[in-house]
């Protein structure tokens, strides 16, 4: 059975490694600690979609902005994974929809928001392109999907008002509806369209404490003093070392990582499937101190 200090070293070094991303979060869970993550925030995504001649009622269509459900033509720029009959005439500048980049930021352990949506539509050429801003939530909710219900041309104020309700009941679990954005387009085919997030408490419940990001070590040039303090903690840890031989290192219990002292008195660590990666260069100074920690009960291989 691992330690508590062995399974946190095995997570701050599973951080290194973007693909173990549900192996963090596990430890995480387990342990209440604080590691690194892979999402870089804010997260921008943006995309298109151009509704074809072919499409009937093209005004419809127009402001589908994610699918419709007489042909499930639209942008699917909330859902993804359009089919593959309208996969053509539609973009996604970084490979996601807007839920699915949520959904992803809470998987790396992160209360994710939606803080800006835009939309343009252009009535000549029937085109509509959207961007969007991920960012950690401020209020403590994971907003992992958003929802949209709208209409088109005369009378399209009152219809749209009236389908939010019912839109409100889409989501099994969902809760929290928060508006995002209210759209009216400005010239061409008047289109009202409202755009909500929500939480799915059950599903995809908050991260407790937060995010890791804002527990991280903030290295902050108005503050000399406290990173030079924190670099002196760090010196005096890894004189510690000094007088190690070179070479490698395991640590009792841990069959994953073997580690390795460099003729410069550097830490590494890699698994039997990747090679070393230095210790220091690869983690945050409050990770880095505690892997420096955990090493003086490593043992010469």
């Amino acid at each position: 059975m691992y330690n508590k200090q062995l399974l946190l070293l095995i997570a701050i070094f599973i951080c290194m490694k973007s693909s173990l991303n549900e192996e963090i979060y596990r430890m995480k869970t387990m342990m209440g600690i604080v590691t690194e993550s892979k999402v870089s925030l804010p997260m921008k995504i943006s995309g298109e979609y151009t509704v074809p001649n072919s499409a009937p009622n093209k005004g419809d269509a127009l402001h589908s902005f994610n699918r419709r459900r007489s042909d499930g033509f639209g942008g699917y720029m909330l859902s993804g994974n359009p089919p593959s009959k309208w996969s053509q005439y539609i973009k996604f500048n970084q490979g996601k929809s807007i839920n699915q980049a949520l959904q992803e930021v809470w998987n790396d352990g992160i209360n994710p928001d939606i803080t800006k949506l835009k939309i343009q539509v252009d009535s000549k050429t029937y085109t509509v392109k959207w961007s969007a801003t991920i960012d950690e939530s401020e209020d403590g909710n994971a907003y992992v999907g958003v929802s949209s219900v709208g209409s088109a041309g005369g009378g399209a104020d009152s219809r749209a008002q009236g389908q939010i309700e019912g839109m409100k009941r889409w989501e099994p679990g969902a809760k929290d509806y928060t508006l995002v954005l209210d759209f009216k387009n400005p010239s061409g085919i008047y289109i009202r369209q409202f755009f909500y997030k929500f939480t799915k408490p059950k599903e995809y419940p908050s991260h407790d404490g937060g995010s890791f990001i804002k527990k991280k070590i903030k290295k902050n040039t108005d503050n000399d003093d406290s990173e030079n303090d924190n670099n002196k903690i760090i010196s005096s840890i890894e004189t510690f070392f000094k007088d190690w031989k070179p070479g490698e290192y395991k640590l009792k219990d841990d069959k994953m990582w073997t580690y390795k002292l460099t003729d410069d008195k550097e830490w590494e660590a890699k698994t039997s499937t990747t090679d070393f990666v230095n210790l220091k260069s690869a983690l945050s100074d409050d990770n880095y101190k505690t892997a420096l920690e955990i090493l003086k009960d490593a043992t010469k291989v």
